[in-house]
C-alpha cells in the first residue's frame, strides 16, 4: 500500500488522480490533500479518503476552514503545499496545482525523496536547469502525468538508442478550423468548448492559443535533455495517439488510448508496473480514421513565441509564463480579445529577454517582476 499526497486535489487533475485511487484502493490510500480555496470540495474529498493531512493556501479562509476541518491536521499559507508534503508521510507526490504555483511542491517532493507524479508543466518549464540540477542532486526523477508526455515517456522505455525527434500530438483545440479573422472575435464561452478534453479553464483556453503545446514543448525540452529542433508539434485532431518518438533508424512509437487523462495518471503512480484495468479500451474498428495536419503559427501565434522563449532560454521562459497566465485570466474576465493574449507574451519576451539560467531564487525573482511589469501593460 503506497499513500499519496495529492497537491491540488479539487481541480480537474486531482479530482481524476482520486478516481484512480477509487480505483485501485489496494494499492494506494491518500494522506494528504491540498487546494487553494474550494473549501466544499475539499471537505467532501477528506470525507471520503480520510487523509491525515488537509493543506489550504488562501490564508484568508483560516476562521472557516478552522471550523470545517477541526477534525484532521490543517496547513494553511502559502506554504501550505509544501507543508502537507512534509507532514503527510507520503512516498507519491502527486502535483497537480495549477500555474507557477507547481514550483515549489515540485521541489520540495524531490528533497523529501516521494515519487515526484507532476502534472503541473509550467513548474518544469520556469524552473528548468534548477529542477534538473535537483533532481541529480537527488538522482530523483519525475513522472510526468500530461498525456504527451508520459507518452513519450512510455516510448522511451527499454530503449538503448538516442531518440532522434518527438513528435507531441495535439488536438487543435476548438478553433482548429476557424479562420484568423472568426478566432479575433472568439468569445471565452467558445474558447472553452474543447473538443477532446475535460480541462480546467485555464488549460481549455491555453489549449485553444496552443500556448499549453508550447508549454509541452519547452518541458519536453527539460524532462528528455531534447533541443528545441528535437520538438515538432502535429495536430491530430483524434487526440488518439497522445505522442510519438523516432528513433535514429526513422522507427516511429506512438502511445495511443482513449482521450482520458486517468490513464496517464494511473501509469505514473504504479510505475514500473502497470495496472490492471483502468479506462476504456481503444477500439480500432469505432475509431476508423485519423489525420494529422501541421500547426499554423500564423492562426496560433503562442505557439511560435514559445519556441522563441526556448531559443532566447534564461529566464524568457519564466516571462513567457507569466504573461501567459496573467493575459489569460484577463480574457477570462473580459479584459482582452483573443488575440491580445499572444501580444501581451511577445512584449514580455521583448523586455526580458533570455540571458543565463536562472536559479531558485532568480525565478520566483523575475516571475514577481514580469507579472509586475505585465500589470502596468493591462
Amino acid at each position: 500500500m503506497q499513500e499519496i499526497a495529492l497537491i491540488g486535489s479539487t481541480g480537474s487533475i486531482g479530482t481524476q488522480a482520486l478516481d484512480v485511487v477509487r480505483a485501485f484502493p489496494q494499492f494506494f490510500r491518500v494522506s494528504a490533500l491540498t487546494a487553494h480555496h474550494n473549501l466544499a470540495r475539499l471537505r467532501a474529498q477528506a470525507d471520503e479518503f480520510r487523509p491525515r493531512v488537509i493543506g489550504i493556501s488562501d490564508v484568508d479562509l483560516y476562521p472557516q476552514a478552522k471550523e470545517l476541518f477541526s477534525d484532521v491536521q490543517l496547513l494553511m499559507g502559502e506554504d501550505a503545499h509544501e507543508l502537507a508534503l512534509e507532514a503527510s508521510g507520503a512516498s507519491i507526490a502527486c502535483i497537480a496545482v495549477v500555474g507557477f504555483a507547481g514550483l515549489k511542491p515540485l521541489l520540495k517532493c524531490i528533497d523529501l525523496g516521494q515519487k515526484a507524479c507532476v502534472a503541473n508543466k509550467e513548474s518544469i518549464v520556469c524552473g528548468g536547469a534548477a529542477v534538473r540540477k535537483k533532481l541529480r542532486e537527488k538522482n530523483a526523477q519525475i513522472y510526468p502525468v500530461d498525456s504527451e508526455h508520459s507518452a513519450i515517456f512510455q516510448c522511451l522505455q527499454g530503449e538503448r538508442s538516442d531518440f532522434r525527434r518527438i513528435l507531441l500530438t495535439c488536438s487543435g483545440g476548438p478553433f482548429r478550423t476557424w479562420s484568423k479573422a472568426d478566432i479575433a472575435q472568439a468569445t471565452v464561452e467558445q474558447a472553452l468548448r474543447h473538443p477532446k478534453w475535460n480541462m480546467g479553464q485555464k488549460i481549455t483556453i491555453d489549449s485553444a492559443t496552443l500556448a499549453n503545446k508550447g508549454l509541452e514543448v519547452l518541458e519536453a525540452r527539460w524532462l528528455f535533455d531534447a533541443q528545441l529542433n528535437q520538438i515538432d508539434v502535429l495536430i491530430h485532431p483524434q487526440s488518439v495517439i497522445h505522442s510519438m518518438v523516432e528513433y535514429k533508424d526513422r522507427s516511429v512509437l506512438a502511445q495511443l488510448g482513449n482521450p482520458d487523462m486517468r490513464l496517464p495518471i494511473q501509469y505514473a503512480f504504479g510505475y514500473p508496473e502497470r495496472l490492471p484495468g483502468g479506462p476504456e479500451p481503444l477500439d480500432f474498428v469505432s475509431l476508423g480514421t485519423m489525420t494529422f495536419e501541421k500547426p499554423d503559427t500564423d492562426r496560433f501565434p503562442c505557439l511560435a513565441l514559445a519556441y522563441e522563449a526556448g531559443r532566447l532560454g534564461g529566464i524568457a521562459p519564466v516571462a513567457f509564463n507569466a504573461a501567459n497566465d496573467l493575459a489569460v485570466q484577463a480574457f477570462i474576465r473580459g479584459r482582452l480579445s483573443f488575440y491580445q493574449i499572444s501580444d501581451i507574451i511577445e512584449k514580455a519576451l521583448q523586455h526580458f529577454g533570455g540571458g543565463e539560467e536562472p536559479d531558485v531564487d532568480t525565478i520566483f525573482a523575475i516571475d514577481a517582476q514580469a507579472r509586475a511589469y505585465i500589470q502596468t501593460i493591462l
